[in-house]
């Protein structure tokens, strides 16, 4: 019998099945942080994310930074704002911003 978190398809968006594994981590197992304590674990990620160096151990960067991205997804889905949505709407505006600065 496969699990009810291996249940939500590989093929969605990460950020979507983010908050798709969250919210049914909470459900079955009672373990969805809270925002305050989301925003806890968030901050101490990007703390050990401040004191790497770049060409330091590529595992621990690559962990430190999943951690970042799934609390992010976490906060996210606890204000019931759609990940996926905030970052497609933030590259957006960057384009917007790139395409109409002057060219050097």
């Amino acid at each position: 019998m496969e699990s009810p978190l291996r249940e939500i398809p590989k093929e969605l968006p990460s950020l979507t099945r983010a908050a798709k594994v969250l919210k049914k981590v909470d459900k079955l197992y009672e373990e969805g942080n809270d925002y305050e304590g989301s925003v806890k674990l968030l901050a101490e990620a990007a703390g050990k994310l401040a004191c790497l160096e770049k060409e330091e151990d590529e595992g621990e960067l690559k962990g430190i930074m999943g951690d970042i991205l799934m609390n992010i997804s976490n906060i996210a889905r606890i204000c019931k704002i759609p990940a996926e949505q905030i970052l497609t709407d933030r590259i957006e505006d960057m384009i917007d911003k790139w395409e109409t600065a002057e060219k050097p």
